[in-house]
């Protein structure tokens, strides 16, 4: 696997390879503790999120064979949740960006919110054939290795109308000021306002106002991870937040609590 780019308790995310990227967002493994006894090892709060992960959920034994494995899709996330893995429970997943879901998956973002549902039941003959490759993995390395190419191999025979359209835009939202009005970039992209509202929602299964409200969020809190006592003024001035309040209001939409709160609890994890 590529670079790291951020880890959360058990939780690592890394890089995608680059010839990827323009379809995912990123890579990542959450590998719950081990622990004598029954019920839940850890508990991980998940925040809002517009994009969808394609996951490899299983337990491997001693020489790496998959247990109880079962291939998910991971919904995008309105409702912020707790995740509470048994001992040793694994995930291997792929993070694809919103606007290639129905490219990649054959899904409808849109049905799928707050969704973790069996990949067989959206795609069958894709997810039993993908799910017994899995199966003949025998390490996270392997198992990602195989849900990447597995989504990126026919690209160019599969792609979705609309989904380039709406990957400019989301690609000029993640990369430009956050505070650009939407108007400027449809008429950059020669397109109406509410044209590139309604591609943008149909391919991205969310509105562009709202991929660039929950990616904002998630970039400062990626950031605070990197340090032990955050400034929040600093942060929310330098994610373009109109000040701390706005912040806190973002924060509990997309989490349920403030960012202090949200930031112990991560640092805290194991």
């Amino acid at each position: 696997m590529n670079e790291v780019l951020g880890s959360v308790g058990s939780y690592v995310e890394y890089a995608p390879p680059p010839e990827v990227r323009t379809w995912i967002e990123a890579v990542w493994v959450h590998v719950a503790p081990t622990r004598s006894g029954p019920g839940p090892s850890t508990q991980h709060r998940v925040v809002a999120d517009v994009a969808p992960s394609l996951c490899f959920a299983s337990t491997r034994d001693a020489t790496g064979v998959p247990r109880a494995s079962r291939l998910l899709l991971i919904g995008p996330v309105c409702t912020p949740r707790f995740y509470r893995p048994t001992s040793g429970a694994r995930m291997e997943a792929v993070r694809i960006r919103p606007e290639w879901s129905r490219t990649l998956l054959r899904a409808d973002l849109r049905d799928h919110v707050d969704g973790i549902d069996d990949m067989r039941h959206i795609n069958r003959l894709f997810g039993e054939r993908l799910l017994d490759q899995l199966r003949a993995t025998r390490t996270s390395t392997e198992a990602v290795d195989t849900l990447v190419g597995a989504l990126t191999s026919d690209i160019p025979r599969r792609r979705e109308t609309g989904a380039g359209l709406a990957h400019e835009a989301l690609w000029s939202l993640r990369s430009q000021d956050f505070g650009r009005p939407l108007r400027d970039l449809a008429t950059d992209l020669g397109v109406s306002s509410r044209h590139l509202r309604r591609v943008v929602g149909r391919t991205a299964g969310s509105s562009p106002r709202r991929c660039r409200r929950v990616e904002r969020f998630l970039r400062l809190v990626r950031e605070a991870d990197e340090l032990a006592e955050p400034s929040w003024v600093d942060l929310a001035v330098g994610h373009g937040y109109a000040d701390q309040a706005h912040l806190i209001r973002e924060s509990r939409a997309f989490s349920g609590v403030t960012p202090t709160v949200l930031h112990a609890e991560r640092r805290n994890e194991v």
